[in-house]
């Protein structure tokens, strides 16, 4: 077991170097033209006055979309395996953002970077363990024929904690780090 965990970290090493490697061969042009991740996009955030209660809106919904998009493709992958996967694809596009941030901003784009996901980061990630944690425990459960009452109102409790976790990252997505990333860019 242990074993295992520590080719799948090997695994999201591998892919976080993936996408630092995919952002170097995409060119600069591309990294400081189309990116967000450059001091013209970062200059005009800073003057702007955000209507959190908009920009809640707009989170949500794209949120929404990659909710789905992860319980369709948990339909697709077992248990944890979604876990490790989405994971996978996160840590390469970490990557290929860490480097258009460097690129960008020089060692000081990391600290945006970082500024720029924090804190919803925190309850996305803990959302996606869980489901990824829920769905190995309710397969196992349908693989022994232990489907009853009990297991379906666990399961409907899990849904509810998964939708707080999930808004509680929506909240902060639009009311904190707004916040937080205009400190952090007030420092730059």
């Amino acid at each position: 077991r242990r074993d295992l965990v520590k080719k799948k970290e090997w695994l999201i090493l591998a892919a976080f170097l993936a996408g630092i490697l995919a952002a170097n061969l995409s060119g600069r042009e591309l990294l400081s033209s189309y990116g967000i991740l450059n001091r013209y996009y970062l200059n005009q955030y800073t003057g702007q006055n955000i209507d959190c209660d908009r920009l809640f809106g707009l989170v949500l919904l794209e949120r929404l979309k990659a909710a789905l998009f992860v319980v369709v493709l948990g339909k697709m992958i077992r248990g944890k395996k979604l876990f490790w996967t989405v994971e996978c694809f996160l840590a390469m596009t970490f990557g290929f953002l860490m480097a258009a941030a460097v690129a960008n901003l020089g060692i000081g784009g990391i600290l945006i970077l970082i500024g720029g996901t924090f804190p919803q980061w925190l309850f996305y990630q803990a959302d996606l363990f869980l489901y990824a944690e829920s769905r190995a425990g309710m397969e196992q459960s349908a693989r022994y024929g232990k489907i009853g009452k009990k297991e379906a109102f666990s399961y409907g409790g899990m849904l509810l904690i998964f939708t707080v976790i999930f808004l509680l990252g929506v909240i902060m997505e639009s009311y904190v780090n707004p916040f937080l990333f205009d400190k952090i860019l007030k420092i730059f």
